[in-house]
């Protein structure tokens, strides 16, 4: 479970970041 989590939130904050490039385009 803790691997699956660690995993989830390595996604999230790739997303996040992205969302921030786009966000500041």
């Amino acid at each position: 479970l803790n691997e699956r989590v660690s995993d989830l939130s390595t996604q999230v904050l790739s997303l996040s970041e992205q969302l921030r490039r786009l966000s500041g385009n």
